[in-house]
């Protein structure tokens, strides 16, 4: 099995500033989403820790209101914290060359952060046409509140910290590259599990069901 992905911590690392701003958040969130200009293709985003049937503004509001609640105002500092996770092409064919897979996986690492008491946006991209010199083939973003929602305490990794997450994070892609040859052949699986892609696996089912009756009418 290769290496995993490359997690890059964005907020801790390069371009401090941004994350200071009072919209922040919202900025980065909308950007992963492909609100404000994100050029890859946008796979899915699940957002832990806010009501999963809001739009993305409402939801990036609830963020905002735990923010007020612990009173970011006067304490200052980053609103917002932004890592993006990236496998390259030579390691999709361990996930079946299904983004919807990988997808799942991220959400599975949004989910160590949430276990910890931070609201967190993970959102898969996919750019299949990529050159393969470096860029990332499948990358997840994972824009999280700085503000935990249980205690107030904000979202710091030291650089040790950072690789156990790293370290959490390839040992969940590695599960998933595991199961991808038995439970994942395809999206079809990951469609009748999911409600984000339940509409669009029914309108599938509904076509195939269609043909198959017409074929029968023709024979």
């Amino acid at each position: 099995m290769s290496a995993k992905g490359v997690l890059i911590n964005v907020a801790q690392n390069n371009h401090k500033s941004k994350y200071h701003n009072q919209d922040a958040f919202g900025n980065c969130a909308k950007y992963a989403c492909k609100v404000n200009g994100n050029p890859n293709e946008l796979v899915g985003y699940r957002f832990f820790g806010v009501p999963y049937n809001l739009p993305l503004e409402e939801q990036i509001e609830d963020v905002y209101q735990i923010q007020k609640l612990h009173d970011i105002e006067s304490r200052g500092g980053r609103r917002a914290a932004h890592m993006v996770y990236s496998i390259q092409e030579s390691e999709f064919g361990e996930y079946g060359n299904n983004p919807e897979l990988v997808m799942r996986s991220f959400e599975d690492m949004g989910r160590c952060i949430y276990d910890e008491g931070y609201q967190v946006l993970v959102a898969t991209h996919y750019n299949p046409g990529n050159d393969g010199q470096g860029g990332a083939f499948v990358h997840a973003h994972l824009v999280i509140n700085n503000i935990n929602y249980r205690n107030g305490k904000k979202f710091h990794k030291t650089k040790a910290e950072i690789c156990e997450l790293e370290q959490k994070f390839n040992e969940i892609q590695g599960n998933y590259q595991q199961m991808s040859p038995v439970r994942f052949e395809n999206a079809d699986y990951f469609r009748q599990t999911n409600p984000q892609y339940q509409a669009l696996y029914m309108q599938t089912a509904k076509e195939q069901a269609a043909a198959t009756a017409r074929s029968q009418q023709n024979h």
